[in-house]
């Protein structure tokens, strides 16, 4: 399936008491902080790795993000121990548009005989 981008996590500052990480759920949530959409990834060996050694891991983001709108996230990870409780919400962010959305009505003004200068507002 086709994707709108991706996303990219790390566990700077986790502690796993030595415990190797299993699994990572996510929720993404809308403006309201409304659950849209839980899913959860499997880290590959080297992903492990990675996070051990403070990098991160970069997954596709899921096919229900619509371009323009606005989501956060938040996560969880899973040892042998069990679940850690959810993190704090993510900032808002905004994906990108797959087209402009029309501008607002032009403003024009007759500035020259040569040129007229147009106006408008950003559409978001």
């Amino acid at each position: 399936g086709s994707t709108i981008g991706m996303f990219r996590f790390n566990t700077k500052g986790a502690r796993t008491t030595g415990l190797p990480y299993i699994r990572f759920e996510f929720e993404m949530l809308d403006v309201a902080g409304n659950v849209m959409q839980e899913f959860e990834a499997e880290p590959t060996k080297d992903e492990l790795d990675e996070l051990v050694n403070g990098g991160s891991i970069r997954r596709a983001l899921p096919e229900i993000l619509a371009a323009g709108e606005q989501y956060s996230l938040r996560t969880r990870a899973k040892t042998a121990a069990g679940w850690s409780p959810l993190s704090g919400t993510s900032e808002v962010v905004r994906m990108p548009a797959d087209r402009p959305v029309q501008p607002s009505a032009l403003l024009s003004e007759f500035t020259s005989v040569r040129w007229i200068e147009l106006e408008w507002w950003v559409p978001y």
